[in-house]
């Protein structure tokens, strides 16, 4: 029997209906056995090795918008005693000249942020679009980035802004993905700055799925990878001809 021990970044004690939805998570084939452990780690077993595979893979996952990190155990370890300190996760990153979108500028900022796995590139590769998107490891413990300051050659510094896919619920003032905002222990030490959180929702990626909620989640290969807003006639400067061709097309129309 396959298994890997799970931590959930919030405590929950699972009741019967949130063990069969936990269950159904995977859409596996075959039988999945969850047992609670303690401070919220959770141990599953797997008839299937395809399951397990695919749901270590298809990593991240989130359950009731908490973040589920995933480790590997081979039956010889306590499962309390595994490390549960990363987690891959898909990041974008925006603001990289043109000329550098690709795969080595995707690496080398990947090891930056934690350890690249790899880039999502599609037929045209991974540089038609407005930013990468790249799957690294990160470390859950420490606090999310941001943005990154990177310099390229011939171009100099440039300020990268980093967006999160499946982000779950994390803390706007810390930044930990293993509580929230009021359950924060710096939230009655720091100085109150009103409403201003340095992190908020803005760092979650918003992920177009094409199956419906009860499917599992489609393969990247089909998922929307760069949005880009196409440029008005003005921006190209053409609004002068499309101008003179309606009045040539008006003016066709009255000799008909």
């Amino acid at each position: 029997m396959d298994a890997f021990v799970d931590k959930l970044t919030t405590q929950l004690n699972l009741t019967e209906d949130e063990n069969r939805t936990m269950k159904k998570l995977w859409s596996p084939r075959a039988c999945v056995e969850i047992c609670q452990l303690e401070h919220g780690r959770f141990l599953f077993s797997f008839l299937s090795e395809s399951d397990r595979n695919c749901a270590l893979k298809g990593s991240p996952w989130n359950f009731e918008n908490a973040l589920l990190i995933l480790g590997e155990i081979d039956g010889f370890e306590d499962p309390h005693q595994v490390p549960l300190t990363t987690q891959p996760l898909w990041i974008r990153v925006k603001g990289a000249p043109l000329a550098y979108m690709e795969s080595s500028t995707g690496q080398l900022i990947g090891d930056i942020l934690g350890r690249f796995i790899e880039i999502d590139s599609g037929k045209g590769g991974p540089c038609l679009g407005s930013f990468l998107i790249i799957k690294v490891i990160i470390d859950v413990t420490q606090p999310l980035k941001r943005c990154l300051r990177f310099t390229f050659p011939e171009v100099g510094s440039r300020l990268l802004l980093i967006k999160y896919e499946k982000l779950p619920n994390c803390c706007y003032l810390c930044g930990l993905c293993d509580h929230v905002l009021n359950q924060c222990s710096l939230r009655d030490s720091v100085v109150n700055h009103g409403d201003f959180k340095p992190f908020g929702s803005w760092l979650r990626a918003e992920v177009k799925e094409w199956l419906d909620e009860h499917e599992m989640e489609p393969p990247r290969s089909l998922r929307l990878r760069w949005l880009m807003k196409a440029p008005s006639f003005e921006e190209l400067g053409l609004s002068g001809e499309v101008r003179r061709r309606e009045k040539d097309e008006d003016e066709g129309d009255q000799l008909l």
